[in-house]
């Protein structure tokens, strides 16, 4: 169903999700309440939108706004209502009556074409009329790309983050590499780009997909535990992910490599691929383990002394696995204890602790992955 009108005035609205409550008054005069998510507009804007009438327990009957158009104001009363709201720093409602008095449909024109002209209206300095036209074309180039950015089924929320980041450069992006919001906006992953992208109607096989593909697919690998995967399985995924052959993804993940935004590493014969984040960030932990590892060791005969100190004192009497556990890893540098339930990982670490306190030393605990 479709809705036009004026937007009187906004009730509420939530900068986080742009969740908004506002008032519309219609062609015939009626007020509408409209929620949904909605772009940051002002009073006197006018609108179309998109939905369907919802009868709300608690506030009544409501339109909720599915999509959204901003229309032109053009005739002089709808100029000077959105003028005379506070839309336009500058601008007040008395101003707006003399602006909209002399130049009348032809006054958003004016303010971004002749902007000197409004030196004309009493009150209006030649500094003022530009610092006037500059906060007018502010407006309008964030309320005309909203609307541009909507047609993208995106939301107003995210429309928002994608023009502060862009500006004008907003259009440009959008219809010729919409994989560039991975990088510069925060929340966007492929699989939005990828349907921003559908939508502008950018290639199956366009290199930036491509990238952006092999790129995600990296991604989403390291966030399951792996930062590399072998060159073949990453082609084979990546040209089944976008339904094309392996010789284009070949050719990317060769320009990537050439870039080094990925790294190749051979292990074993086998021709391994790694995001340059994933790779720089295994080679930093590798040479700080490497370093703890070379570092002094402590004297294993002191070692076992204190450990059958410390079996006499607490009363527990450990098994031969347990005890060289304990010594392994109080001599040892960087340690993994592992082993199932009840092989006595906690008694390990108590007695680690009990040691190194015993030299006077503080001990931290840590659970990376929330659990003990």
């Amino acid at each position: 169903m479709l809705l036009k009108g004026i937007i009187d005035h906004i009730v509420y609205r939530n900068p986080e999700n742009s969740y908004t409550v506002l008032i519309l008054n219609t062609a015939d005069g009626g007020d509408i309440t409209c929620v949904g998510n909605l772009p940051e507009l002002d009073p006197g804007e006018a609108v179309s939108y998109e939905g369907d009438y919802t009868d709300n327990p608690k506030y009544g009957i409501q339109f909720s706004v599915t999509s959204f158009t901003i229309d032109p104001l053009n005739d002089a009363a709808s100029i000077f209502r959105y003028l005379s709201s506070g839309a336009v720093k500058g601008i007040g409602a008395g101003l707006a009556k003399r602006i909209v008095d002399r130049f009348g449909e032809e006054t958003f024109r004016i303010m971004e074409e002749e902007p000197e002209r409004l030196s004309e209206i009493k009150g209006i300095s030649l500094r003022k009329a530009i610092s006037i036209s500059e906060a007018f074309e502010a407006k309008a180039g964030s309320r005309q790309a909203l609307s541009f950015l909507g047609n993208y089924s995106i939301s107003p929320h995210l429309g928002q983050k994608i023009y502060d980041r862009y500006k004008e450069r907003v259009y440009d992006v959008i219809r010729t590499n919409p994989y560039r919001l991975i990088e510069d906006i925060e929340g966007v992953g492929f699989l939005t780009a990828d349907r921003i992208a559908a939508e502008a109607g950018i290639e199956r096989d366009s290199e930036y997909r491509i990238r952006s593909a092999v790129l995600y697919l990296l991604s989403e690998a390291s966030a399951s535990g792996s930062l590399c995967l072998p060159e073949k399985d990453l082609t084979d995924r990546t040209a089944e992910m976008l339904g094309l052959d392996r010789e284009p993804v070949i050719r990317q993940i060769d320009a990537l490599s050439i870039e080094r935004r990925l790294i190749r590493e051979i292990y074993e014969d086998v021709e391994y691929c790694y995001s340059d984040t994933a790779y720089y960030a295994e080679a930093e932990a590798a040479a700080l383990l490497h370093d703890l590892c070379v570092d002094e060791k402590a004297d294993e005969a002191e070692v076992y002394d204190r450990i059958s100190a410390i079996e006499k004192e607490t009363g527990i009497s450990l098994e031969d696995s347990q005890r060289e556990a304990v010594r392994s890893a109080i001599c040892n540098m960087v340690s993994i204890i592992t082993g199932g339930p009840g092989t006595g990982k906690t008694t390990i670490i108590n007695l680690m602790i009990s040691y190194f306190e015993a030299k006077g030393l503080d001990v931290t605990l840590a659970a990376p992955t929330g659990r003990a």
